[in-house]
Order: C-alpha cells, then sequence, then structure tokens
C-alpha cells in the first residue's frame, strides 16, 4: 500500500482481529529505514461508521483529571502509589480529584460534564472475561470492589456523547480478549462504544514517569489546536 502514502500524514487503521494487537506505528518503513510514528499521525477506529472529523480547537478546553493512587492507599499492594500522577494531571484546566477525592461516584456525577477525562490510575484488564475488566479509582472500602471499581460492563452504559476525548493514563487499557467478529473487548472499546469521540490508550504496561512526559506535553499541544 506504499503508493497510497505518498503526501499523507494521517493514517487512520481498522484492524480485524489479530491485527488489534499491532502497533503500526513502530513498524519501520523498509525504505526510509525510519518508524512510521515519524512519518505520519497514527490513530485507530473500530468500524467505518465511527470515522469521523473532531478538531481540539473548537473546544471548552476542560479537563476532569483523577488521581486516585498518588498517595499510598490502604489497599497498597493491591494498586501500588502513582508517585507521578498529580504531577500527571496537575496545571489541567477544569477540575482534578485526588486521593480520597477520586471516587468512582465523583466520576460518574461529573464524567458527561466536561469534553475531556483524564484518567491516571490503575487499570486491570480480565483476557477471559472482559467485562471483569476495570478501571480503579479510590478504594474507599476494602473489599468493595462495586464501589471502588468502574467495570467494563458499565462503561458501556455512560453516556459519553459529549465527551470529545478520554486519555486513560493506565496499563493496557487497549487490550483484552479477542472476540472473532467483534475484535479486542478492550476498556478504550467500551468508551468509544459510550459515545466518546476518541480515547487514548495503551496496549502495555505503562511506565509512571514516561506516561506523565507524554500526556503533559500532549495537552500542551491540544491546547494550542494541534
Amino acid at each position: 500500500v506504499a503508493k497510497f502514502l505518498e503526501h499523507k500524514k494521517h493514517l487512520v487503521i481498522i484492524p480485524y482481529n489479530e491485527i488489534s494487537y499491532v502497533p503500526f506505528e513502530i513498524l519501520i518503513d523498509s525504505v526510509s529505514n525510519e518508524l512510521l510514528l515519524n512519518r505520519f499521525a497514527t490513530s485507530y477506529n473500530y468500524s467505518v461508521n465511527f470515522l469521523q472529523r473532531y478538531k481540539t480547537d473548537h473546544i471548552d478546553y476542560k479537563v476532569l483529571s483523577f488521581a486516585p493512587f498518588n498517595k499510598t492507599t490502604a489497599d497498597a499492594k493491591k494498586y501500588p502509589t502513582l508517585k507521578e500522577s498529580q504531577d500527571e494531571v496537575s496545571g489541567l484546566p477544569g477540575d482534578t480529584f485526588l486521593s480520597e477525592q477520586a471516587t468512582k461516584e465523583s466520576f460518574l456525577k461529573s464524567a458527561f460534564q466536561y469534553p475531556i477525562i483524564h484518567l491516571a490510575t490503575h487499570a486491570i484488564v480480565d483476557n477471559t472475561e472482559p467485562l471483569k475488566s476495570f478501571i480503579a479509582f479510590y478504594p474507599l472500602q476494602k473489599g468493595a470492589v462495586l464501589k471502588n471499581n468502574l467495570y467494563e460492563s458499565e462503561i458501556y452504559n455512560i453516556d459519553l456523547k459529549n465527551n470529545q476525548l478520554v486519555i486513560l493514563s493506565a496499563c493496557e487499557t487497549g487490550n483484552g480478549q479477542m472476540i472473532n467478529g467483534e475484535g479486542v473487548m478492550s476498556l478504550s472499546r467500551a468508551f468509544f462504544y459510550a459515545g466518546c469521540k476518541s480515547v487514548v490508550t495503551s496496549l502495555w504496561k505503562a511506565d509512571d514517569v514516561s506516561i506523565t512526559f507524554i500526556t503533559k506535553h500532549m495537552h500542551e499541544y491540544l491546547m494550542k489546536g494541534y
């Protein structure tokens, strides 16, 4: 397909089944010997029906951000402290919830009010039963999983039509079980089907320091209208 890519700057990839696990942006161009990342802005979609144009320079740039594990919690063995997460969401226009304020209840009450959501937290992916995958919020009650965790099955039922962007700054939020004809049943897919226009996600484990560096610069460029 190389001949179709001349003079193009943006690739939108709609992968089929196992191809969903391939990060195209780090493939190497056999002619120039450089990463595709250096040639194209690469994004992914689940269906041609979802393709649309959207720009960040026409939205009120307000961010709802959560960093529930910026400090050590009582459940530290299960959810290690993310020391950089507070810095990751600090200074963003909008509202930021840290530590015990960063609860599942706070998220559900506020999510629809903001064009951008940034979740700097832990995510647990269940490759056997995808609907049991979840995003972790502050553990108000030890063992009260339904009160503390936002499960994939719940995300599908949230109205996120007003959201332009969700940033899932957590491990493996783009990963999940492969279902033939459906693709990867990931947490990011659930946000997409809930109505969000765009989701930033990761196939791999997320390094706290690196993610902070990347996302802070991303916000900087988005606020400039890139």
